[in-house]
């Protein structure tokens, strides 16, 4: 008699559900969103924490993702989190920036991920920099922030409705939401960004998407459709739509200049100096 053992190391997925894509879901995520609104100047109520501090952890914050091969959610939402915690906190030090980081991916994680990052590898990542103790503590800290609201609505909630509302072919929509996706993840990496609703990235990075692969004329017939659907300034979703692609541009020219020189890769990304190692003078 045989056993026969079917598990296997392939994550199972739900099956898309098409109720996911009607109209009443559309427009309750516009509601939404608008108490999701993260405001412009929120790292100038810092009084230790700078802009390009945060660019720096959110560089970090966007290579462990990535070499985790993280849910593609993960980064967004960790980013929405570590921003929201900056709103409402004034008094957080630039030598726990990190460690607030690292509580932000490990919550977002938890959320999003089948097998989310474990404590210790996340405290790895660090270069041990911070304890599992802290880690949990802060944690616990994040939440109470945040006051255990953690679905807040992001650009990935309107990204499949409005490629769906697009009518493009089957395979034209696959490799336009890989592209968008891609976008979505790159813009929190510019703090300048969180001014744009999540309605109007998702909105901006398929406009950035469709213009790649096929031409600025279409992809204007497509961002006018998209600007109807949700209700949102043409002036702002093409100024969102131009720092997309900027940001896409900075990113390409970064990694062929990387490429070009040819370092030798670390084994992760480890702490950043910029962080850490920051002169107060």
């Amino acid at each position: 008699m045989e056993l026969l053992c079917s598990e296997t190391n392939r994550i199972q997925r739900a099956y898309k559900d098409p109720v996911f894509l009607q109209d009443s879901v559309l427009q309750q995520h516009l509601k939404l969103e608008k108490f999701c609104q993260i405001p412009a100047n929120h790292l100038d109520q810092q009084e230790d924490i700078k802009p390009f501090m945060r660019r720096v952890v959110a560089q970090w914050m966007s290579e462990v993702c990535e070499e985790q091969q993280c849910e593609e959610e993960v980064f967004t939402l960790s980013m929405n989190f570590l921003d929201r915690v900056l709103v409402v906190t004034k008094s957080i030090a630039r030598t726990n920036l990190q460690l607030l980081a690292t509580a932000c991916m490990f919550s977002a994680s938890k959320l999003k991920e089948t097998l989310p990052l474990t404590a210790e590898k996340l405290v790895l990542y660090t270069d041990n920099s911070i304890t599992r103790q802290q880690l949990l503590d802060w944690e616990m800290l994040v939440l109470s922030k945040l006051k255990f609201d953690l679905s807040p609505v992001l650009a990935f909630d309107f990204l499949d409705i409005l490629l769906d509302r697009l009518r493009l072919p089957k395979e034209t929509q696959v490799y336009l939401r890989g592209l968008a996706v891609s976008y979505i993840n790159i813009l929190p990496l510019d703090e300048k960004c969180v001014v744009y609703s999540p309605s109007v990235i998702a909105s901006a990075c398929l406009c950035a998407s469709i213009e790649k692969i096929t031409n600025s004329w279409r992809a204007a017939l497509y961002s006018r459709i998209l600007k109807d659907l949700i209700g949102a300034d043409m002036e702002q979703l093409v100024e969102c739509t131009q720092r997309v692609k900027q940001q896409v541009g900075d990113k390409d020219s970064k990694y062929s200049k990387e490429s070009s020189k040819d370092p030798p890769k670390p084994l992760h990304p480890g702490t950043p100096t910029d962080v850490l190692d920051i002169s107060v003078n």
